[in-house]
């Protein structure tokens, strides 16, 4: 594949991105924590970011550039740089994927060049992938280091790849599957990429020791713990977990993903690909013992690809070029459905609270993206009990109690804080809080 065509498509997975993020109002739940991170840091404040449940990469990496506009006194969006910071991770890992699905096809030099432009069609233009860089999720960047690790390995190159893979893990803490794999296939060759990536996980582990928030080498761990499958009816978690996987497989991957699957089984005893193929299950292991959502699958897109792509090139040419075609549309056509526009109301009523409380006041909310924009730290990324926000309300400096009116806990709630009534708004706050089942209250 010629340097020119990996350019432009380099150039349409970045203009693709670009567009979703024009289409995208607010960020994602998890993605206001990434902002506040960024902002700190930005700010010169290293101690508050680390002691949030998520690794400091991306947030560090939108950091860089905001500081960089405030020093010259630039306004710009945190929103929006991180959107751009995203999108080119994003079109950057058209080339790992299309150089890894060409090393796959094993020195035949027309194939590996079809090989090529395949996975960079399909790193180009996918649904979920580019909609998570207008989200402002870690998906992009930790798919970009994936993608690096895997080359790395496929070209024996241990200390690339454990690089690649102690980036990742500053990201996502489930990176550690991919050099943990490559040690059990191929222990002699790897140790060094899993000895980098434990260095990884120390010196992370270390920092976040000085920071005051103690040593602990995988926090998200002991964080999602009461979440897991494990710390319930297992048998009942697991089951629901198994049914609900093959919709977040479809919804993750479309038709690519249907594609690869007989090749996984196909190729499970080809070398080169015995690490990822561990990987990958693995990360199936963990989706099922945490929570089954397509999210944490598409982060594993660019292990998958060569499988794809390898089904695809099978397929005889008339049905391979409707396969490419559909697969691409879809990709197309499920990124459009970007967020429900409706979200711009918790940025309004946050924007809205700031004007009103005093800097002795307090809020408590169960919507963390209102707690962002309203200028204070966003919440957990878990949902409050009832009980919690009851207790919450005890404290006298909280004037407002703002809530999602059609989560479960919010009638319980509200009947158990008879002082907070509807509060006044302003004239178009009413409307948009009703669209987005947002209650304003006040003392």
């Amino acid at each position: 594949m010629s340097s020119r065509a990996l350019v432009a498509l380099g150039a349409l997975a970045l203009a693709w991105r670009l567009t979703l993020a024009q289409l995208t109002p607010v960020p994602s739940e998890d993605g206001v924590n990434y902002l506040w991170m960024a902002e700190q840091f930005a700010a010169g404040e290293w101690r508050a970011p680390l002691g949030e449940v998520f690794p400091p990469l991306l947030s560090l990496l939108i950091a860089g550039p905001l500081w960089l506009a405030q020093s010259v006194q630039l306004e710009v969006s945190t929103f929006a740089l991180a959107q751009v910071v995203l999108a080119l991770c994003g079109a950057a890992t058209v080339w790992p994927v299309a150089a890894l699905c060409a090393l796959w096809q094993q020195g035949d030099a027309n194939r590996a060049r079809r090989a090529a432009l395949v996975g960079a069609l399909f790193v180009a233009l996918p649904a979920l992938a580019a909609r998570y860089c207008a989200e402002v999720y870690t998906e992009p960047l930790f798919g970009l280091c994936v993608a690096h690790a895997a080359l790395a390995l496929a070209r024996g190159r241990a200390v690339a790849a454990g690089l690649a893979c102690a980036l990742a893990f500053w990201l996502r803490s489930e990176a550690l599957l991919l050099p943990l794999a490559a040690l059990a296939c191929a222990p002699r060759r790897a140790w060094r990429t899993a000895a980098i990536a434990g260095g990884a996980v120390a010196a992370l582990a270390a920092w976040r020791s000085a920071a005051g928030h103690g040593f602990a080498l995988l926090p998200k761990l002991a964080f999602n713990w009461d979440k897991a499958a494990v710390g319930g009816d297992t048998l009942r978690a697991l089951a629901r977990g198994l049914t609900a996987l093959p919709g977040a497989w479809l919804e993750a991957f479309l038709l690519p993903g249907l594609l690869a699957l007989p090749m996984l089984w196909r190729h499970r005893e080809r070398p080169a690909a015995r690490a990822l193929l561990l990987t990958l299950a693995g990360a199936l292991v963990v989706v099922l013992g945490f929570a089954v959502r397509r999210r944490f699958l598409v982060a594993w897109w660019p292990l998958l690809a060569p499988f794809a792509v390898e089904a695809l090139l099978a397929l005889p040419a008339r049905v391979r070029h409707a396969a490419l075609v559909l697969s691409l549309g879809l990709g197309v056509a499920v990124g459009l459905r970007t967020t429900d526009a409706s979200r711009l109301a918790e940025r309004d009523v946050g924007r809205w609270l700031a004007t009103q409380l005093r800097a002795d006041e307090e809020f408590v909310t169960d919507l963390t993206r209102v707690r962002y924009f309203a200028g204070r730290r966003p919440l957990p990324p878990r949902h409050a009990s009832a009980d919690e926000l009851t207790a919450a309300c005890t404290d006298p400096r909280v004037r407002f109690l703002i809530l999602g009116s059609n989560r479960e806990h919010a009638a319980t709630v509200r009947s158990r804080c008879p002082e907070f009534s509807l509060a006044e708004l302003p004239a178009e706050l009413p409307a948009a809080c009703a669209g987005r089942g947002i209650a304003v209250l006040r003392r």
